[in-house]
Parts: C-alpha cells; sequence; structure tokens
C-alpha cells in the first residue's frame, strides 16, 4: 500500500498494481482488442473501501502506451463523435479522462463523489500522472454525479459512465440490497437533459457473454435507456441504441443511447471498428447479423412481449427507478427453480427432489453441462 486515507465517505487505498506497475489485470486485459499487441502504460489501483478498484495510469512525456486506449471497447462512442466534448461520472483512476484526451476530446469535465480520490490523482501524484489533470481542457469536480448534472448549465456531446458501481462487491451477494441512484431512470432522465440533441450517452460495465451465460447487467442497462427514451416520447427506442462488447466469457460492454436515431453512417462506422478491433456487436439498430436474440427481443419487442419476457425470465430485468434503486438485485427470487427448468428441462423436478434429500451432492449440478 502506497498512500491510505479515510475521507468523508470511503476509505481509499492507492496500491502498486500485482506483480508491479507493468503487471498485467488492468485495461489491457479487460476490453482490449485482441489484435492490439503495442505496449500498456505502467499503473497503480485505487481502491474504495478495499473492494473497488480503479487504474491510475502513469503519462509520461512520450504518452507511451496510451495508444491502447484507440483499440479498447471504451473506445466505441469516439467513432462516432470527432473532438467532442465530454463529461464522465466517476473519476476513480482517471481512464474515463485519459481514454477521451487520447481519443482527441476537445474537453473532458470529470465528476466524482470522493473528494480524497480527486486529491490523490490530481495533486499527490500529480507527476506519476503528467500534470493531465491541471491542463486548461480537463476541469475536475468533486461532486456526486447526479448532484452535478442536475446543477450544471453546459451541455455536452458525449456523456461516458464506466463501472461507477463495483461488480465484484455485488457479485459477492453484500451489496444486493444497496442503492444506487446513478443507474435508474430518473437518473438517465438527468443524463440525457444535459446531452446536445446529437448527444450520445455511453455506459461501460462488465458481464457474462450471451453465449456462455446470463448479460443479465448489460440488458438490464439497456432496459434502463429504453425506459428513459419512452419518458422522452420516442417511439422506437431501438433506433438509438447500440451494445458493443468484447467476445469472451466476462465481456467489457458498451452500451450507446443517442437521442436521435443512429444514422446508417454511424452504424457502418461502428461496423467496421468492431471488425477493425475484433469486437462484437450485441445489438445495432437494422443490422440483424450484429444482434443476439435476447437483445433483439427486449429491445425491439412489442409491450406484450416485452412484458411476457420480464415476467417469464429468472433475471430481473424491471427498470430500476429512484424510488426502487436495487441495481445488484439481478435476479427474480424464483431463480433457483427457474434455473434448473432451463437447465434439466422435465427432470427438473427429479433434480429438486434430490437436492432437498442430498443437500451435500453438488454434483448433480454438473449434470446439465
Amino acid at each position: 500500500t502506497l498512500y491510505t486515507r479515510w475521507g468523508p465517505i470511503i476509505r481509499v487505498d492507492l496500491m502498486s498494481a500485482y506483480g508491479g506497475p507493468s503487471a498485467p489485470l488492468d485495461y489491457r486485459d479487460v476490453g482490449i482488442s485482441p489484435h492490439y499487441t503495442g505496449p500498456a502504460p505502467a499503473h497503480l489501483r485505487i481502491h474504495h473501501d478495499a473492494t473497488a478498484g480503479a487504474f491510475m495510469y502513469q503519462v509520461t512525456p512520450d504518452r507511451r502506451g496510451l495508444q491502447m486506449f484507440r483499440h479498447h471497447v471504451l473506445t466505441a462512442p469516439y467513432v462516432l463523435r470527432e473532438r467532442p466534448e465530454v463529461l464522465t461520472i466517476g473519476l476513480g483512476g482517471g481512464s474515463d479522462v485519459v481514454n477521451p484526451l487520447e481519443n482527441g476530446a476537445a474537453r473532458v469535465t470529470a465528476a466524482e463523489l470522493d473528494p480524497v480520490t480527486v486529491d490523490l490523482v490530481t495533486n499527490r501524484y500529480r507527476d506519476f500522472t503528467g500534470g493531465i489533470y491541471q491542463r486548461p481542457e480537463v476541469t475536475i469536480h468533486a461532486s456526486e454525479g447526479r448532484h452535478f448534472v442536475r446543477s450544471t448549465p453546459e451541455r455536452y456531446d458525449l456523456i461516458q459512465i464506466t463501472g461507477v458501481d463495483t461488480l465484484a462487491a455485488l457479485s459477492t451477494g453484500a451489496y444486493i440490497l444497496s442503492e444506487n441512484s446513478l443507474y435508474t431512470v430518473d437518473a438517465y432522465l438527468d443524463y440525457i437533459r444535459v446531452l446536445r440533441p446529437d448527444g450520445i450517452h455511453s455506459l461501460g460495465t462488465l458481464d457474462g457473454h450471451p453465449r456462455y451465460g446470463s448479460p443479465r447487467h448489460a440488458m438490464r442497462l439497456t432496459g434502463l435507456s429504453y425506459e428513459a427514451l419512452k419518458a422522452r416520447g420516442i417511439e422506437r427506442p431501438h433506433e438509438h441504441i447500440m451494445v458493443v462488447a468484447t467476445r469472451v466469457g466476462i465481456s467489457e460492454v458498451e452500451i450507446l443511447t443517442k437521442l436521435s436515431p443512429f444514422t446508417e453512417a454511424e452504424i457502418s462506422a461502428m461496423e467496421r471498428f468492431i471488425h477493425d478491433q475484433g469486437f462484437q456487436g450485441w445489438y445495432l439498430p437494422n443490422r440483424p447479423a450484429r444482434q443476439f436474440a435476447s437483445f433483439r427481443s427486449f429491445i425491439e419487442g412489442s409491450p406484450e412481449e416485452r412484458e411476457r419476457l420480464m415476467g417469464t425470465t429468472f433475471l430481473n430485468l424491471r427498470p430500476t427507478i429512484d424510488d426502487r434503486p436495487f441495481r445488484g438485485l439481478t435476479f427474480e427470487h424464483h431463480d433457483a427453480h427457474d434455473s434448473l427448468i432451463l437447465t434439466f428441462g422435465d427432470d427438473a423436478d427429479e433434480h429438486i427432489t434430490h437436492i432437498i434429500e442430498n443437500p451435500h451432492d453438488l454434483n448433480v449440478l454438473d449434470a446439465g453441462n
């Protein structure tokens, strides 16, 4: 541990990268193009309350390794916008400032809840981060994201939010009933309010690939985009949504939501990006070959079809709202029974009886593989 401090909200720890500053387990391993063979910058790790991790990248005079951000899933919105003015919610270690700068952003504004993190990244480790947070086109605010977007008079071409909550903590079940007001329909409406008419909301998360598991986070977050667009009076929300991701079992996913429909030129540009970088379209408008059936049904289905899907799946796809902001509650209460039915079909009841009578025999769970 290089630095530890308790702030008014959380404890912040700065740690060396596992195995040293050039060790893996950062954005060069998660979300990077399989075609990228160039260098990666050295990095440190910031942890909040010993769980949520963020990467603080070294910025050298020659900007060594930062080109990897031009070959990452997080690059997706910059394929569609040149020289955008960007708002990033959640500074973390600064990746969501480094990324837009490397991809040509004209201006970057960041809102970070924790003042200790802001001080650590912008001041205490100023030499490590190359002083980029003091550049005239970069502004950092110690402010909660929803409060900032509700109070700012500014308008932006792009809002980027990447993993502001921690899926590591969520996956343990520890925070399954904790509230997160950044991921609600009401929050999305706040974000949309500060976008310019042709602006894009970009949200990054980790999730299971549809071919290897249930993309419960990506589908639910895509549902928030759908509901917010409907609330804005948009009749065909599926024309305003893109979902781009890596191809691996645990994928880095980028969900793009645009106030106006994505144009043919924008869809084609995203297709080229996906092809060139070896990524995958989980959902692109008007491109059936770049859509997973689950996302197509959820985004394009009629209200009756969407309700039927949400009422029968073991995933909790109901939209979170400010009065019910439980982002981590991703399964319905009956998910165990439904999962067994999906796995074993007509033999599900037999297996359920066996589990009840032999609670320590977990081999039965392998029978469906």
